[in-house]
């Protein structure tokens, strides 16, 4: 049940892309003509419980996901994806920062997240915030979550739109990738973004 959820989210985002804004969708990723309307800067906190913004990692490229601790599935599979394109790199990943972003604000703070993030890599950022705050960032890059299969307060899953976003170094968000993208594809992509700004 959880996985058919995710199906008919991945199917509604994919189709707001095409209706909504003019795109390139293949394996490669999700380019936009245009991307005024998506991404941009926010305010959160992270691990360490300090203020966090986009700006803070200009000169950076970033690659950013939603998703929450207690994910059972795609969650863990993006961030080892994400640790295995970080080695790719190389030493190129000194100008790389790879940001999670909790999509579940009742029960990720940063201690949560920063025992989640540990199991993965250490110097991922993770970002947290009051439920307005991520409601606000959520809908900045038309992401999307929902409660599900809730059996108390504090025991529920969380479906939610499964891309990464690749942001250059000024901010600007360049392209979304789908869950299915090779690790060599958004390694290339980063890659280029590097190379185009001499890094």
């Amino acid at each position: 049940m959880f996985l058919k959820h995710k199906k008919l989210i991945v199917f509604v985002i994919f189709s707001f892309f095409i209706i909504s804004i003019p795109a390139s969708i293949t394996a490669k990723g999700i380019k936009h003509r245009n991307f005024k309307s998506l991404g941009g800067d926010f305010k959160l906190r992270d691990q360490g419980g300090k203020i966090f913004t986009l700006k803070k990692l200009t000169g950076k490229v970033k690659l950013l996901f939603f998703g929450y601790t207690n994910c059972p599935d795609y969650c863990p599979f993006t961030l080892k994806k994400m640790v295995e394109v970080k080695k790719d790199l190389g030493k190129k990943a000194l100008d790389v920062s790879f940001i999670f972003i909790t999509n579940d604000p009742k029960r990720d703070n940063y201690i949560a997240i920063k025992k989640f993030l540990n199991k993965f890599d250490s110097e991922f950022i993770g970002l947290w915030g009051t439920e307005e705050q991520i409601k606000s960032v959520v809908k900045q890059y038309s992401a999307v979550y929902k409660i599900i299969d809730k059996k108390s307060e504090n025991d529920y899953l969380i479906d939610h739109s499964i891309f990464v976003y690749l942001v250059d170094q000024d901010g600007i968000l360049v392209k979304i990738f789908p869950f299915d993208a090779k690790k060599s594809v958004i390694t290339l992509n980063i890659l280029d973004l590097l190379n185009k700004n001499g890094n």
